[in-house]
């Protein structure tokens, strides 16, 4: 079986997804009303005007413009730290306004997706980059070759969503730590647990950050595939709720050993998709949530709001990881595209998710690079169902 892919990514190291907070009622013209008039042009993602441009091509033209006093507020509801009389906030309101007349620019014009202000707006490109990305890494491949799925029947499958089958959980949030690849192997091993058991748990990628220590690196990075390996050692992963997250400033603790035996969430081994090939990614995706590793660092993933995700300045430079939830469809445009779970809140993107475009027939890296390092966990029909104690979340 193949340790990983030969082109693979050490995750990301992240900041804070800070959940938008709801503007503060206040007079007509306070700071706040300002606030929450520039949230309506800015801040909301339109996910109406993901499904229908109703009357016009062309994306809402944002009216507000990115004040000092805006600025202000969107300090207060992010907590960003530093001081309103210090250089740094200077620098930070003049980056702020760039990136809102960035973000203006780009909804002005006639694009599949729309950009919004969002935890990242005081952070140049570069700037996000560095917090969020880490060099690729590429190891050697011993794989057997095997897809379970190639000879798949399709028959029905035009689209999939596994969250409307009980096999997604809750957008989570990974916070500081860089462990992407925590959330994206928990929750492929979630979605395979809840279809071959019938019910959903919540596992813990907190075991994964502490324990899981072989080959992966806490919060300075990892690879699903050597967390793959890990789960099938150690005989499985505990839940969430018994072993919650509390990395969300960066730092890693001592693994919990007697929480670690706790098995609640199982598989028996694990599988890559053929490389390059969206095909085969979409029969691996019609029949279980998937991880896969993409370019994230780029301006339209920073501020990506809504809409179909469809530009080549996401390249295929792997630095984070996500999970394939699904595909279809767009009702208007007709473009084909993936459903993907990220972990940095439900104040991103579509409540935490993105939708990237896809090539059906596709044979290259497709966009952002999600073709390129996809695996799932298996876990056979006949394998006897792990005792769950009674701590676990069942999400049913």
């Amino acid at each position: 079986m193949r340790r990983g892919h030969l082109v693979a990514a050490v995750v990301l190291l992240a900041v804070a997804a800070a959940p938008v907070a709801q503007a503060r009622a206040g007079p007509a013209g306070s700071v706040a009303s300002q606030w929450a008039e520039f949230q309506s042009s800015y801040v909301t993602p339109s996910l109406a005007w993901a499904k229908s441009k109703l009357t016009s091509s062309v994306a809402p033209e944002p009216t507000e413009d990115a004040s000092h006093e805006t600025f202000l507020q969107w300090k207060e509801t992010h907590g960003a730290a530093y001081a309103h009389d210090s250089e740094e906030h200077q620098t930070r309101f003049a980056t702020f306004q760039e990136n809102v007349r960035l973000i203006k620019e780009h909804n002005q014009q006639d694009n599949s997706y729309r950009l919004a202000v969002n935890q990242f707006a005081d952070l140049t490109n570069d700037e996000f980059k560095a917090k969020m990305t880490t060099e690729k890494v590429a190891h050697q491949s011993n794989s057997n070759g095997v897809f379970r799925y190639a000879d798949a029947d399709m028959t029905g499958k035009e689209k999939v969503d596994w969250r409307k089958k009980m096999a997604v959980t809750p957008v989570k949030n990974q916070g500081q730590c860089g462990d992407c690849w925590s959330f994206s192997t928990t929750g492929s091993v979630e979605g395979i647990n809840s279809i071959v058991f019938g019910k959903l748990f919540s596992l813990s990628e907190q075991e994964l950050v502490d324990c899981d220590v072989k080959f992966d690196h806490g919060c300075n990075g990892g690879l699903m595939d050597y967390a793959f390996d890990y789960l099938v050692q150690n005989g499985g992963i505990d839940s969430e709720r018994d072993y919650p997250y509390v990395s969300e400033d960066g730092h890693k603790e001592e693994c919990k050993n007697k929480k670690a035996t706790r098995d609640v969430g199982i598989i028996t081994g694990w599988e890559d998709v053929p490389a390059n090939d969206e095909k085969a990614l979409q029969k691996a995706a019609a029949h279980q949530p998937v991880s896969v590793a993409i370019e994230a660092d780029t301006f339209p993933f920073q501020f990506y709001s809504s809409g179909v995700l469809t530009s080549k300045a996401c390249g295929t430079r792997l630095d984070h990881a996500v999970l394939v939830v699904g595909y279809g469809v767009d009702e208007v445009s007709d473009q084909p595209y993936w459903i993907v779970k990220n972990s940095w809140g439900e104040t991103w993107g579509e409540e935490g998710y993105l939708r990237i475009a896809r090539d059906p027939e596709g044979i290259g890296p497709g966009i952002c690079g999600i073709a390129m390092a996809a695996s799932y966990p298996t876990l056979d029909s006949s394998t006897p169902n792990p005792n769950k104690p009674k701590s676990a979340i069942s999400l049913q």
